[in-house]
């Protein structure tokens, strides 16, 4: 309890904590964890393995009312199992971890432009196709949906994808 009191205390004063700091809170913790999107951590989620259960639940405690989170304070990842979260060891705190992330996000990022591009370019060719050729409106709207209705499909898989708790377990 007196190591979270002294990290309480730094981060209040705008203190940014070392690896040393948080690996000296993880053992003070019973479980500790950390997000297996970002690597935010430690985290602890003492009491209850089913994350999903409490999450977004409303508790009173001295006459306030508080929302309960158990995603990612960082980067909002979560899952319903504490399984899930892979085991604190502090890698991504570290400058090697940091830029992994960075990588990743940028990928993230990548990713989603190229298919909302796609989204919006190709259907929007051939509906500008279909009005040089004087096909029917209805034909041209017709190509444009099989390319979407399929372009949809297989991005709800990679969205599902990137947000699977496995993706990013360390093996």
């Amino acid at each position: 309890l007196d190591a979270v009191r002294q990290v309480r205390t730094a981060a209040a004063r705008g203190h940014v904590l070392g690896l040393e700091e948080l690996n000296a809170l993880a053992v003070a913790m019973a479980d500790p964890r950390q997000c297996g999107r970002c690597g935010f951590g430690p985290v602890d989620h003492a009491g209850c393995s089913d994350l999903r259960y409490h999450h977004l639940e409303v508790s009173m405690r001295g006459g306030s009312r508080a929302a309960v989170s158990n995603a990612c304070p960082r980067c909002g990842w979560f899952t319903g199992r504490l399984q899930d979260w892979p085991a604190w060891d502090g890698e991504m705190q570290t400058e090697r971890g940091r830029a992994m992330f960075r990588q990743r996000m940028w990928c993230e990022v990548a990713i989603t432009v190229r298919a909302a591009s796609k989204a919006l370019l190709v259907p929007y060719s051939v509906l500008r196709l279909g009005a040089w050729l004087a096909l029917p409106p209805s034909l041209a709207a017709f190509l444009a949906l099989s390319y979407l209705v399929p372009w949809a499909v297989e991005n709800a898989s990679l969205a599902a994808s990137l947000n699977n708790p496995d993706t990013y377990r360390h093996r």
